[in-house]
């Protein structure tokens, strides 16, 4: 009799145990994302907000923005990244790893996935950090990746090759 009540409760604790694994899952250390490469020219977003948290919990500029190789050799800037995003669009870019039903527990989402709010939350980057150039020397529509304005400055004269 002892050794059935006792195998039993250590069924019921093993049980007890593993589900509270379950829902309090551990953490392993995360390695940084390496943003180096990106920050040599934006280094605007070496102290953001946004960019700074993400980088800690592994997450890099590539993991929004594609590797945008050709972006980053293009030194006269003229070349969009491979992924950027329209205001419209931010928010369902984070929802993709951001799920709603984690965000719904946490009260101070609920204004943004309702909708309902004494002031307009639209977008993620309403409160979680701007996320944007301060001076922008190249514009490009977000959607179509077409340049739609530029400053004109070039590293290299074109003029100048030809001589």
């Amino acid at each position: 009799m002892f050794r059935r009540v006792a195998s039993v409760l250590f069924v019921l604790g093993a049980m007890t145990l593993i589900a509270f694994a379950q829902q309090h899952p551990t953490t392993q250390p995360v390695e940084p994302a390496d943003n180096s490469y990106c920050l040599t020219c934006h280094i605007n977003f070496q102290r953001e907000k946004l960019a700074v948290h993400h980088q800690k919990a592994g997450v890099g500029c590539t993991n929004c923005h594609g590797a945008s190789d050709k972006h980053s050799s293009d030194e006269d800037g003229i070349t969009p990244p491979d992924v950027m995003f329209a205001k419209d669009r931010i928010t369902t870019a984070c929802a993709s790893c951001h799920k709603s039903d984690v965000l719904e527990k946490d009260n101070a989402h609920t204004p943004l996935l309702t909708g309902k709010s004494a002031e307009p939350l639209k977008y993620c980057t309403d409160c979680h950090g701007k996320h944007q150039m301060a001076h922008r020397t190249r514009r490009w529509d977000k959607v179509t990746r077409k340049l739609v304005s530029d400053d004109g400055v070039r590293m290299l004269n074109q003029s100048e090759l030809t001589k």
